[in-house]
């Protein structure tokens, strides 16, 4: 059985870690954006295509820039597949806090579904487009 002290211990240390990689995350983000280095889509160098993220680190720069514009216009899709997400790494969090394990189980399938749909839907009209 885990001890109240050792539940604690382990929040904290989540809390820390959690707070510690997304400080180096916008920190990395930041940088690039400074040098003007971009990462490049494999899918598009193999096929030609834009993938449904194709955009998304541009997109994420120009929010670090609070250019939310700027950030549509890489990827309209952004918003949608940023904040999923969130959502999938807030659901594991909390997973973690409560069980000691980080794992994701839908409570919403649906929503699942629907984000995955649109995703799918959005590489093909991009390409039509």
């Amino acid at each position: 059985m885990i001890s109240v002290m050792n539940v604690k211990k382990r929040r904290i240390l989540f809390l820390l870690t959690m707070g510690a990689a997304a400080a180096a995350a916008v920190a990395v983000f930041y940088f690039l954006s400074q040098r003007g280095i971009g990462l490049s889509c494999v899918f598009y160098q193999l096929t030609g295509l834009q993938c449904p993220g194709c955009g998304n680190s541009r997109a994420a720069i120009a929010l670090l820039r609070l250019d939310f514009a700027g950030a549509l216009g890489h990827n309209l899709l952004f918003p949608l597949e940023f904040g999923y997400l969130i959502w999938v790494a807030l659901c594991g969090c909390k997973a973690y806090l409560q069980t000691g394990r980080f794992s994701y189980k839908p409570k919403y399938v649906w929503m699942d579904a629907a984000v995955l749909a649109l995703v799918v839907i959005w590489g093909v009209v991009r390409n039509l487009l």
